[in-house]
């Protein structure tokens, strides 16, 4: 039905400029907003903290204190040894005094993913900034 509607053979061959804008348009049709957002947390560790019995790290790089993930047991879906790598890379971002980033797949703000609490979804990416 759609077919009668469109004179494809002049859409077919339409100039470079339009095919340029028609391409364009069509990707931006399967573009999503929701599927692509994320956001970048940015600040100096504040807060780094070890519960000794749990094992769990405690952060703060400004947007409240976050428990990500246990040096002794699988929580948030981290594995022990990726935990250990994560308070290793805190600390060092600690301790020289420079600013960590933390990448969340979500459309929050950094200070919506709660305080005293595991932040929903925990950080995919973590660098330490220069």
């Amino acid at each position: 039905m759609l077919c009668g509607l469109f004179d494809w053979h002049q859409i077919l061959h339409l100039g470079g400029l339009m095919k340029k804008l028609a391409a364009l348009f069509l990707a931006l049709g399967f573009y999503s907003p929701s599927t692509y957002a994320a956001i970048a947390c940015t600040g100096n560790v504040s807060l780094l903290a070890l519960s000794p019995g749990n094992g769990i790290v405690q952060v703060s790089n400004g947007f409240g204190v976050w428990y990500l993930c246990s040096v002794s047991s699988v929580v948030n879906g981290v594995p022990t040894e990726s935990c250990k790598a994560v308070y290793s890379t805190l600390l060092a971002a600690q301790a020289s005094g420079r600013t960590m980033t933390m990448d969340f797949d979500t459309t929050a703000q950094c200070s919506q993913l709660g305080n005293w609490a595991v932040p929903n979804p925990i950080p995919y990416y973590m660098q330490i900034n220069n």
